[in-house]
């Protein structure tokens, strides 16, 4: 009886449209589009992960040569707000101000989210006509999608960093975001 059961579950899988196996429309992934989805995906993590980390441990450094996690996170404040004025060719909103120098938890969870209040527009008003267009970056001129794919990129590589502390801390971002068997 168990087995025939199992058989009968894995035969509905296998149909479209049944269960878990439900069939979802195709669908066109721009490059404006990935860029968008990979953007809220990382600015997901990197909240999480800044959320996640305690006030006292804002000032944790695992060694004397790299960034505290509090400074990592004004790291990723002050590159959104130059990649995203950048993309969006107008002067950056928060040239002059470090934000690797804020001292407390509140101050640099504000400064990300200033960046990413920044950014989210830059993203919104994306298409794959104007990810073509060129604008400035210093004396060279880029692709307005190239300044966002590089935010995301870089952004990725933070997250990395910063889930690290977390670990070495014993924190984890969200239930099952250790979980690496899935990666085996």
């Amino acid at each position: 009886m168990r087995l025939a059961a199992i058989a009968i579950l894995a035969v509905l899988f296998m149909i479209p449209g049944t269960l878990a196996g439900q069939s979802q429309p195709a669908r066109t992934l721009t490059m404006a589009s990935a860029l968008q989805q990979k953007y809220e995906e990382i600015k997901r993590n990197l909240r999480e992960t800044a959320e996640a980390m305690p006030e006292g441990d804002f000032t944790y450094r695992p060694t004397v040569a790299i960034r505290s996690f509090g400074e990592l996170f004004g790291h990723v404040a002050n590159s959104q707000f130059n990649n995203c004025s950048i993309a969006k060719a107008e002067p950056n909103p928060s040239s002059g101000t470090d934000n690797e120098t804020k001292a407390t938890r509140v101050e640099i969870l504000k400064a990300l989210n200033d960046s990413f209040a920044y950014c989210d527009t830059a993203y919104a008003a994306l298409t794959s006509e104007t990810a073509m267009q060129m604008v400035r970056q210093g004396e060279n001129q880029v692709m307005r999608g190239y300044a966002l794919m590089n935010n995301v990129w870089h952004n990725t590589e933070v997250y990395g960093s910063a889930a690290t502390y977390l670990r070495l801390k014993g924190l984890i971002t969200r239930p099952g975001a250790d979980d690496l068997s899935r990666h085996r």
